[in-house]
């Protein structure tokens, strides 16, 4: 993640311009994340509450883009966080469950990023069936094994209530299960150059 950056209020134009050096060359990129949020009138659909139980999925009803301390180059449009943070959203522009035109992405609360799914479906897919998959990736960044037994266990995914939620999910949102979720989430974290993020908003007369 970058973390130098500068940028300026511009009279008569809608955005933030953001001034960044990238191997000693300056770089103009202007401020293009956004939150897309659920619609008054589907808010208590239980879906969502299941996915937030289930998943750690919580998708954004009230946040805005100021909730949010960083900005992208890549047009990002977060429409779902975590409960330690996290945010999700797509790249590109704004997708939903039945495109496979933009990309998932992540930025977590501390600095790390990347791109997750190649479109929303496969995202939701790996969280529906795969809840531990930050922790997969945190294993591989520090290059230690892991149990999948025992990630399925600290996440509790043989319990009852879990199954039967996983199975509503499922139903509901017309997923199914991809044996190389895992595999997909690896292959699409080192192809993530083009998603890059700054760490803060920062003040500085230019």
């Amino acid at each position: 993640m970058k973390s130098k950056i500068n940028f300026k209020n511009n009279p008569g134009i809608s955005y933030n311009l953001f001034l960044t050096k990238d191997d000693g060359e300056p770089r103009l990129f202007h401020e293009l994340n956004e939150v897309t949020t659920i619609p008054q009138n589907e808010r208590k659909d239980p879906i969502y509450n299941i996915l937030e139980k289930n998943c750690d999925l919580k998708f954004c009803t009230i946040e805005t883009s100021e909730d949010f301390n960083f900005i992208t180059l890549e047009h990002f449009v977060i429409f779902a966080t975590d409960s330690n943070g996290n945010c999700f959203g797509t790249i590109g522009g704004f997708g939903h469950i039945n495109d496979k035109e933009y990309p998932v992405g992540y930025v977590t609360k501390d600095g790390k990023c990347g791109k997750i799914a190649t479109f929303v479906k496969e995202f939701l897919e790996l969280v529906n069936y795969y809840p531990y998959w930050l922790d997969v990736i945190e294993y591989r960044r520090k290059g230690e094994e892991y149990s999948t037994e025992l990630l399925e266990k600290k996440y509790s995914m043989n319990t009852d209530l879990y199954l039967e939620n996983q199975k509503y999910i499922t139903n509901v949102l017309n997923l199914k299960k991809n044996e190389k979720s895992i595999d997909l989430l690896i292959s699409n974290l080192k192809d993530d150059e083009r998603f890059i993020v700054f760490s803060h908003r920062l003040e500085n007369s230019l």
